[in-house]
Parts: structure tokens; sequence; C-alpha cells
């Protein structure tokens, strides 16, 4: 018994991807997006982000200016190395 290929329209009306590997899936998963949602997964789960979304007023304005003076004088740094800057008066 010889099987038609579903066609996208059928396979996009039934919601999810069935694993079967059918030749006009919508829902085609490439190895960046597996990729992707490993790396983004473990974010997620990072006790670092659980900590930081448990900060609560002034704590969480002092963790944001820290860790963004951090951040600007890393560029900064770089930047002037190549001979540019963030700042407008140099």
């Amino acid at each position: 018994m010889k099987y038609k290929p579903l066609s996208r329209e059928f396979l996009l009306k039934r919601g999810y991807c069935c694993d079967n590997k059918c030749k006009n899936c919508p829902y085609k998963t490439t190895k960046m997006d597996k990729i992707k949602n490993y790396l983004y997964n473990i974010a997620m789960k990072s006790p670092l982000r659980k900590w930081a979304l448990s900060l609560t007023g002034w704590k969480w304005w002092v963790w944001q200016l820290v860790v963004g003076g951090i951040v600007f004088a890393i560029l900064e740094w770089l930047f002037n190395s190549i001979g540019f800057t963030l700042l407008p008066w140099r």
C-alpha cells in the first residue's frame, strides 16, 4: 500500500510535529534551533539568573548600576584600544 504525503496545510491544522520526519513538515527543527533551545534552557536554569530575579528595591538598583558600570568600563577599554570612545567629551 502506497501512502500519500500529507499536505503542509493539513500538518499546520494538526498543530504539532509527530517526529516522523514528514517531507512537508512545517515544524522541522534544524541543528541550530536545537542548540539555541539547549542554551536557552541552561540560561533559564542558571542560579545567577534566579538570584538576580529575586532582588528587589535598592538591591536591584545596586546590582544594575554595578554590573552596568563594569560592562561600560570593559566596552570603553575595548573601544579605546582601537581608537574609539563611548564618551562624547574625549
